[in-house]
C-alpha cells in the first residue's frame, strides 16, 4: 500500500491451526485492532470482521468463507 503513513512492513499476517492472526513488527505509526494499539512483535488472533488501523489505513478482516458469504448476499440484494 503506498500511503506516506504505513511502514514498508508495517503488518504480519499468519494463518495458525485455529486461524489468522496479525501482529505489528515494529512499525513506526503503530497499529490497532479493534481499537486496540498492536504491541510490537505479539500475534494478535483475527475475528471475522475485525477492523486493523495501519497508520491511517483502515481495514476489514474477511476470511476467504467469510469473504464468500458477503459476497454472495450482496449478489442476492441485486
Amino acid at each position: 500500500i503506498e500511503e506516506g503513513t504505513v511502514s514498508q512492513v508495517h503488518l504480519v499476517f499468519r494463518l495458525a491451526p485455529d486461524g489468522w492472526t496479525v501482529e505489528d513488527p515494529g512499525s513506526t505509526n503503530g497499529s490497532w485492532l479493534d481499537g486496540v494499539r498492536l504491541e510490537k512483535a505479539v500475534p494478535h488472533r483475527l475475528g471475522e470482521g475485525g477492523r486493523l488501523q495501519a497508520a491511517q489505513v483502515l481495514f476489514t478482516f474477511a476470511s476467504s468463507s467469510g469473504l464468500w458469504r458477503r459476497l454472495e448476499a450482496e449478489a442476492l440484494r441485486h
